[in-house]
């Protein structure tokens, strides 16, 4: 079922299993990408979960409407159908969130007022500054 793309990366970033469920476990073994936003667990930064270490860049509200591609890692671009946009766009908006609420949750808990929360950390060195 395809859900609607204006409010796909707000529910990606807090499911609402009651309304929409979705899988609790997800095996990340290949690269997601949306437009110039991608993850992959290969170039994560190994500091991410530092005090200095800033957040991850997150995508905009509306990524899934405005790109029908995505450029990876090295830069490939593949154009996405409706369905292949929505999946990707859902996995990343979710990663990327989920990557920011841990690291806030460990800032918060272990660095006090010292944890850089600039969301300034960009996992994609193909998009464009």
């Amino acid at each position: 079922m395809l859900y609607r793309a204006k409010n796909l990366c707000k529910f990606a970033k807090k499911p609402d299993n009651d309304e929409h469920p979705v899988p609790s476990v997800i095996h990340y073994c290949q690269t997601f990408g949306i437009g110039y936003w991608a993850f992959s667990k290969y170039p994560m930064a190994k500091d991410f979960f530092e005090c200095e270490s800033p957040l991850v860049e997150e995508p905009p509200e509306n990524v899934v409407l405005e790109n029908d591609f995505k450029v990876l890692m090295g830069g490939e671009r593949k154009e996405l159908n409706r369905e292949m946009s929505q999946r990707e766009g859902f996995m990343v908006c979710g990663v990327l969130g989920a990557l920011n609420d841990a690291s806030r949750f460990f800032k918060v808990h272990h660095c006090g007022d010292k944890g850089n929360m600039a969301m300034t950390l960009n996992l994609n060195p193909s998009k464009p500054e």
